[in-house]
C-alpha cells in the first residue's frame, strides 16, 4: 500500500486543475473560479460537494455535479423525475 504525506497530497492536488480543465473543456467564468475556490481548500477536482454519486458509486467530477445540482434547482414547474403516483397509485394489478 502506498502512503503518502500531506505534502505529496498538496502536490497531486496542484497538478490536477490543469489536467482537469483539459479532461472537462469549456466552463463558465463562474464555474472556473468555484472550482479554484474548491481545489484552493484542498479537495479534488474529481469530487465534488454535493455528494452526487454515479451510478457505479464514485462520486461525479466537480463541474458536472455542479451543473446537475444546477439543472435539479432550475427545474421548470411541474417536472417530475418519476411516475405520476396519482396515475398508479390503488391500482390492483401491481403486485407492491
Amino acid at each position: 500500500m502506498i502512503k503518502y504525506n500531506e505534502s505529496d497530497l498538496k502536490d497531486m492536488l496542484a497538478k490536477e486543475p490543469a489536467r482537469y480543465r483539459a479532461e472537462i473543456g469549456d466552463m463558465a467564468p463562474d464555474e472556473r473560479k468555484s472550482l479554484r475556490e474548491w481545489v484552493k481548500s484542498g479537495c479534488s477536482a474529481y469530487d465534488n460537494p454535493c455528494g452526487l454519486c454515479q451510478e457505479n458509486g464514485h462520486p461525479f467530477d466537480y463541474i458536472t455535479a455542479l451543473r446537475i445540482n444546477g439543472d435539479m434547482m432550475n427545474n421548470p414547474k411541474g417536472y417530475s423525475l418519476g411516475p405520476n403516483a396519482g396515475s398508479w397509485a390503488g391500482d390492483k394489478t401491481i403486485p407492491f
